[in-house]
Order: C-alpha cells, then sequence, then structure tokens
C-alpha cells in the first residue's frame, strides 16, 4: 500500500461518530514481552465510550464482541471486551478491561516486529454494535504522515482524538 491509501483511510477515519485511540504498540501488546495477557492494551474509559453495554454491575463479567478490520494489513477478526468487574460487585478483586481474540501471532497487532509501531484504533461508536477500523503503521513515512495529522504519539503515551 501507498501512502497515499493511508491518507485517504486517515480522511475516511475523520468523521463524526469516530473517536480514535492512538498508541504505539508495547512488548505487552505484541507478545514480545511473553506475557499470558497479551493484545493491544485499550483503557476502560474508551471501551466504557465505545461499547456502553460492557459497563455494567449487574452481571458478572460483562462482554461484547467487536468487529475488527486491521485496514493495513488486510485483516479481520471478532475481539471481545470484558469487563473483569468482581470488585465493583463486592465479589473479588478484579476492575479491569481485557479485549481478546486478536488473533496471536499471526495478526498484525500481535506480531513481535510491530512492536513501536504507531497504531491507530477508529472506533465507530454505534450503541451495541461497536466496530474498529485499524492502521498499523508499517514505517517511518507513515507514522510522520500520522503524526503530522494528529500530532505527536510518545512511546509509553497514548491519544484519544475525536475528529
Amino acid at each position: 500500500m501507498s501512502l497515499r491509501e493511508l491518507e485517504e483511510w486517515l480522511d475516511e477515519q475523520s468523521r463524526p461518530g469516530v473517536l480514535w485511540f492512538v498508541k504505539r504498540l508495547s512488548g505487552n501488546d505484541t507478545r514480545r514481552a511473553q506475557s499470558n495477557q497479551s493484545g493491544p492494551y485499550i483503557p476502560k474509559s474508551v471501551v466504557f465510550e465505545v461499547a456502553p453495554s460492557v459497563n455494567r454491575t449487574d452481571i458478572l463479567n460483562p462482554r461484547v464482541s467487536i468487529d475488527v478490520r486491521v485496514d493495513s494489513h488486510d485483516e479481520s477478526l471478532s475481539v471481545n471486551a470484558i469487563w473483569y468487574n468482581n470488585r465493583s460487585r463486592g465479589e473479588g478483586t478484579r476492575n479491569e478491561i481485557r479485549m481478546t481474540g486478536w488473533g496471536g501471532a499471526s495478526s498484525a497487532l500481535q506480531r513481535d516486529e510491530n512492536t513501536g509501531s504507531l497504531t491507530l484504533f477508529a472506533f465507530q461508536i454505534n450503541g451495541d454494535d461497536p466496530r474498529c477500523r485499524v492502521w498499523v503503521c508499517r514505517n517511518v513515512e507513515e507514522e510522520n504522515a500520522v503524526e503530522g495529522f494528529i500530532g505527536p504519539v510518545d512511546p509509553g503515551k497514548w491519544r484519544v482524538w475525536r475528529p
């Protein structure tokens, strides 16, 4: 894909009703750290905004399926957002969101060589039917184009951006 395709993708994802979560993939995100909890970290506040049906304490560990398209690498998958909420229910100590089902090492989001890559998650906010388009930058030129569009994103930091 050319830089022009990324620029068209950025324009397409820059519309009302889309929330961007942008970060550089960490070793925990990509499996480099060999953690049993691998997969891109997305904060609870973002997940609650894009998938409000998961923000419930009346049931244990509510979950929602999110259709994801990794456009930069021509991948489609369905991930689960799960709020492990037993602390909020007074039944334990966990109070965290996990997104599972990213495809393991075969997924661009979990490949070791993508550790440090600037990655954009463009969540379409559709109430109970959240969807996400993703772009994992493949080179410095793509990263420069993205940061020229939204500003710098330092390693270990993340940004939420609304068009």
